[in-house]
């Protein structure tokens, strides 16, 4: 996981959070802008970080596999200060969820969107996708009802998540049905956590990654997928915002399952293949 703070307003722009599955790097290191780490940067967690989002205000929410951070107990997410200390004003309902977390995203009025292989929050339910409000707690209105499955009765997953300026959230992972109906491995959400039936996108497995090309409206989408709505895209693909297959957007054939895009303006900025630590 990658995270840089772009906000110039903050005394660390530019500098860069790298999160992963390195036990002797401490799971989450900080970068200077000028490329060097950070030694007063040092949070500490039990296990890996596979998501970070660095907040306007500085802040960086963190989710990932780790039960602690800090010694204190944080499950599967949590959100630091920027230096590093954690933020006693951020604590997810009942601790955090019981599974691994893949993905976080943040909108504008700070409610938080975790994804992942989970099954509840504490005691309350919430399948593989749930949303927290600022201060953590759950919040009850997002309603996906039984959210992501498989006919085959598979455990399916929520492994990326991607924001829409309207308030959207696209949903990419591992699954061929989303509250009972056939969706196949990629979903757009309104706010309310209903399925937005004008968007039809569907491969053939499973979606890793998701950006947004900014300004255009076009969604691309990664993971280990062969084909995009019938068509052969080998693990890449651009989408129009209906879910149709971009035509002009060329075919693109990388040869490994793709766990990482970063949203872009013309030209993708970064594409992680392979472990996506």
């Amino acid at each position: 996981a990658i995270a840089v703070q772009d906000n110039p307003a903050i005394a660390d722009y530019k500098s860069a959070y790298v999160g992963g599955k390195d036990l002797q790097a401490g799971f989450l290191r900080k970068l200077e802008s000028d490329g060097t780490i950070s030694t007063t940067f040092n949070p500490t967690f039990d296990n890996a970080v596979h998501s970070i989002v660095v907040q306007s205000d500085g802040k960086l929410l963190v989710a990932g596999s780790f039960t602690v951070v800090n010694g204190q107990t944080r499950n599967r997410i949590a959100r630091l200060d920027a230096n590093g200390s954690l933020d006693q004003s951020f604590f997810p309902s009942n601790g955090g969820v019981d599974l691994e977390v893949h993905d976080v995203a943040v909108d504008f009025s700070g409610r938080v969107y975790v994804g992942g292989e989970f099954n509840f929050i504490g005691q309350t339910p919430a399948n593989r996708l749930l949303r927290l409000l600022s201060d953590g707690s759950l919040d009850a209105s997002y309603d996906i009802g039984t959210g992501p499955g498989f006919a085959s009765q598979q455990a399916p997953f929520v492994y990326a998540l991607a924001l829409q300026p309207d308030g959207k959230l696209l949903v990419g992972g591992g699954f061929d049905r989303w509250n009972g109906a056939p969706r196949g491995n990629i979903v757009r959400l309104l706010e309310s956590g209903q399925v937005d039936a004008s968007f039809g996108a569907s491969t053939d497995d499973a979606v890793l990654a998701i950006a947004l090309q900014d300004g255009q409206g076009k969604i691309v989408v990664g993971g280990q997928f062969l084909q995009v709505n019938g068509l052969g895209h080998d693990r890449l693909a651009r989408l129009n915002p209906d879910g149709s297959v971009d035509q002009g957007s060329g075919r693109v054939v990388p040869g490994l399952q793709l766990y990482r895009l970063d949203s872009f303006d013309d030209q993708p900025r970064v594409i992680e293949p392979g472990d996506e630590s």
